[in-house]
């Protein structure tokens, strides 16, 4: 299986990844991009130097991008609060995000601001399907979603997709909607193709009082 994901968890929790995976060995390799507005009683992170897993026998290699060419900017055709990510190379995907929020430069690919973030990741499995796919996020050991993820079928650019909600005892009682974060898990008409490895979807983790409003603008891309 090959991954290239991104975990939104406190940096306290890299450590955690970092320990948890070292003496693994297996065919997963992720690009993985943390996020500090989430918090995780039992989390999964890494930075773009550190090594971790998808599944408790995969290992995984982060590595930083180097294809990387898109930048955040303003369409014409943008309700006048929002800015576009628009990229055709890496990610292929196209998605509005608030006009307040900033591309934070610790990251391959987020955008956040005090009330929310979103992160773009990739994910592939060899072909095992989307069931696998969202499995490897919602019940990953070290439980970033809670020890029980809500699974909703969601529809992404008309395609079938999967958002992962957390459960309750992922964070403590009444944390705001801006600090849950959620992931969605949205299958590519056709794979990426990056470094000879297959990625078949596109990942985003948002936190869930902007992922109603951002999934609806998320447009996947053909490779230009």
């Amino acid at each position: 299986m090959v991954v290239r994901i991104g975990w939104l968890v406190p940096a306290a929790a890299l450590a955690l990844l970092a320990a948890a995976c070292s003496g693994g060995g297996g065919e997963a390799t992720s690009t993985v991009q943390p996020a500090v507005t989430a918090t995780a009683s039992a989390s999964a992170s890494a930075t773009s130097s550190a090594t971790s897993t998808a599944e408790p026998t995969a290992s995984v290699t982060a590595t930083a991008s180097a294809t990387e060419t898109a930048s955040a900017s303003t369409s014409p055709t943008a309700a006048p609060d929002v800015t576009v990510y628009e990229e055709t190379d890496e990610h292929r995907v196209r998605l509005e995000y608030p006009a307040s929020w900033t591309r934070d430069p610790n990251y391959l690919v987020q955008f956040d601001g005090p009330d929310g973030f979103v992160q773009v990741g990739d994910l592939g499995n060899g072909g095992q399907g989307l069931d696998a796919a969202v499995d490897s996020i919602a019940h990953h050991v070290l439980m970033p979603y809670g020890s029980n993820p809500t699974l909703e079928p969601v529809v992404v650019d008309g395609v079938e997709s999967v958002l992962i909600r957390p459960s309750d005892d992922q964070l403590p009682p009444g944390t705001p909607a801006d600090q849950r974060q959620v992931a969605v898990v949205i299958p590519r008409g056709e794979p990426l193709h990056i470094g000879g490895q297959d990625y078949e979807y596109l990942v985003l983790y948002i936190d869930e009082g902007h992922a109603e409003s951002i999934l609806a603008s998320v447009e996947l891309l053909p490779p230009e």
